[in-house]
Parts: C-alpha cells; sequence; structure tokens
C-alpha cells in the first residue's frame, strides 16, 4: 500500500500489485523515477527483461535423478501439484494432459501477463518440454515413463510469451498467484527455468524475493542451473 501511494503521488501508472515482495509495478516517465528515488523507504528497480532456459531431454533423465528407483517402488507423484511457470502448454498434447491412468492432471491455468485465469497456450514449446520432463505420462521402448512424477497433478503459469521472453513484473505475479493458490491446489513444487543477469545481491533483487518467499511458504522452487557449463 505505501508503494502504491508513493507511485500514485507521483502520477504513475501502476500495472502490477506484487504483495509476495511487498512492491508494484508502474509506468513511470524519467522525471517521476527521480521524485520516487527521493522518497525514504523505498527502493527501484528497472523491469528487467527474463528469458526462459531449455536444454536437451530423453530418457535418460529419470534414472540420473534416481526418479526410476521410485518408479519401481510405486511412487509417481500423486497427489503432489507442480506448477510450471513458463510459456504455457500444449492442452492437446496427452502426456503432459492425462496422468498415467489417462485421467485429467491439469488443476488450473493462470496467465500472468494478462492477469486472468484462462487456457495459456504455448507459442514456445518451451513450457511444454519443461512439463515433459517433470511429469509426462509416455512410455519409452522399454515401458518407462518419460516423466520424473508422471501422476503428479499439474497447475500451469504462463509469464513467456512466444520468443520465450519475459518480464520482472508478470514473473513476479506469477509466482505471487502460485504462493496464493498453494493450499487450494496442494502445489508442493514450482519450476521456473529462465534466467536473468545478476543485477544485485541475490537477497536483495526483487525476482529474487519472490523466490525466496515461495520456498519460506513451504514449495519446494526448482530452478534451472544453466545451459552454458561452468563457464
Amino acid at each position: 500500500a505505501t508503494a502504491a501511494a508513493a507511485v500514485r503521488a507521483v502520477g504513475g501508472e501502476i500495472t502490477h500489485e506484487l504483495g509476495i515482495i511487498d512492491a508494484v509495478a508502474a509506468r513511470l516517465s524519467p522525471d517521476q523515477v527521480e521524485r520516487l528515488r527521493a522518497t525514504p523507504g523505498l527502493e527501484l528497480h528497472a523491469d528487467a527483461p527474463v528469458q526462459s532456459a531449455s536444454g536437451a531431454w530423453s530418457s535418460i533423465t529419470v534414472p540420473r535423478v534416481g526418479a526410476d528407483r521410485l518408479h519401481q517402488e510405486g511412487v509417481y507423484g500423486a497427489p503432489v501439484t507442480i506448477a510450471v511457470l513458463d510459456t504455457g502448454s500444449w492442452y492437446s498434447y496427452v502426456p503432459i494432459a492425462k496422468d498415467i491412468y489417462g485421467q485429467p492432471r491439469i488443476r488450473a491455468e493462470y496467465n500472468a501477463i494478462t492477469n486472468k485465469i484462462e487456457h495459456v497456450k504455448d507459442e514456445s514449446g518451451h513450457g511444454t518440454h519443461v512439463a515433459s520432463i517433470a511429469l509426462s505420462s509416455r512410455l519409452d521402448d522399454q515401458g518407462l515413463y518419460l516423466g520424473i512424477a508422471p501422476n503428479a497433478r499439474l497447475v500451469v503459469v504462463k509469464a513467456f510469451g512466444e520468443n520465450g521472453g519475459g518480464r520482472y513484473s508478470d514473473v513476479i505475479r506469477g509466482i505471487d498467484w502460485i504462493v496464493s493458490k498453494k493450499a487450494t491446489y496442494n502445489i508442493r513444487v514450482r519450476n521456473g527455468s529462465f534466467s536473468v543477469p545478476a543485477r544485485s545481491h541475490y537477497w536483495d533483487g526483487p525476482l529474487d524475493q519472490a523466490v525466496m518467499a515461495a520456498g519460506r511458504a513451504g514449495i519446494v522452487v526448482v530452478a534451472s542451473a544453466g545451459n552454458a557449463g561452468p563457464n
């Protein structure tokens, strides 16, 4: 409320309410930015671009993380719900849309860009790729599931567009929504396969603060390590 009042006081236009980090996103002129910077107790961060990140996927993924041993014991991920914050999903792709018993598994879809509960079409394919790694119910040639948790439930949150690009404000709004729906959909895991160059200490950045808030809320936060290697 304090941040919103300060933005309105200088004539700025609020675009996002980001309660998870006690913040708002707003459109501001350079003059309005400078007036806000002079306001005690406020921090300003640019609404920086964020990029989705992906790599190769194959049937080696499940044994590499030891999930094959759980599958052998009949542990396939139910009733946990995984929230995938990405580019959306191909709703017609059966291994994502249905669990190992052929039952619908998508609990909800939220578009953080439009701030609406609606079908979030995947224009890029990245979100579908990531969700498949997490919970594809497809079998490989040896009869083994390709997904790590092939019977888990799914919540799809879209914060990235056709080219895999997004903004701080939309990503944080997506995380905020996921935390707010944790109990409603039994969201236990939140996957975010995206990256952005470091612009501050990790404890100070708006995106980092939102991710840490999700962890404090009891959600396991999964983040991509990047595809560029140790350098």
